[in-house]
């Protein structure tokens, strides 16, 4: 199956990160892989709390090829649209940013999130694990 351009999530970049179960699946979607600015922000905040180096291990997404989507004001307004959506499911801010991404170009999100499979919006969510 070849593979297709897919939103990362930054539970999924976390897990390939931290070495978590599934994270060999990671590296292939790399090449392919967009993540919003705001979920690039979770990655390294949660890297920085662990380690004095989460920001060169989160630089180390973008030199293998991840790219980031700029959160301008389409994108803040499709991800506090999702809100009501996906309120009793404890979905963040950052994640409605991701999930918006994908509703909005059509693509695939990659996520560690088991529970976005259940969420019913208009986009094809991937698990990694």
């Amino acid at each position: 199956m070849a593979l297709v351009e897919t939103v990362i999530d930054a539970s999924a970049a976390l897990c390939y990160v931290r070495r978590e179960r599934g994270w060999e699946n990671f590296p292939a979607y790399l090449p392919l892989g967009v993540m919003s600015v705001v979920n690039y922000a979770e990655v390294v905040q949660r890297l920085l709390r662990e380690n004095a180096n989460g920001t060169a291990r989160a630089q180390a997404l973008l030199d293998a090829g991840l790219r980031l989507a700029d959160a301008d004001h389409d994108a803040a307004v499709s991800a506090a649209a999702l809100e009501g959506a996906t309120r009793r499911q404890g979905v963040s801010l950052a994640d409605r940013f991701c999930l918006s991404l994908g509703i909005r170009r059509g693509l695939p999100v990659l996520t560690a999130d088991r529970p976005w499979d259940d969420l019913g919006l208009p986009v094809e969510i991937k698990l990694l694990r």
